[in-house]
């Protein structure tokens, strides 16, 4: 996903602002749809890299509270009379 998106963003740039633009220029409609792909593939691209680091936040959250200290429970005061 990363890659097409990093391919996809350069394509964009290329085609709106690059020397392509200065040879032809893209109409406004066009223009348009390319970005809405753009911002589409951005923001899939995002979703997919969370769901993906989601695992490693679970294992590193379970890590860590393993080694967490544990609090001690206080002896009730009925038990200490006895």
């Amino acid at each position: 996903m990363k890659c097409a998106c990093f391919c996809y963003l350069g394509l964009e740039l290329a085609l709106t602002r690059g020397p392509v633009a200065l040879l032809s220029p893209v109409a406004l409609n066009l223009q348009m749809a390319i970005r809405a792909g753009a911002q589409s593939l951005a923001w899939a691209t995002a979703v997919c890299c969370v769901i993906r680091g989601l695992p490693v936040f679970l294992e590193g959250w379970r890590y860590f509270r393993g080694k967490l200290p544990r609090k001690r429970v206080a002896a009730s005061p009925q038990g200490d009379a006895a």
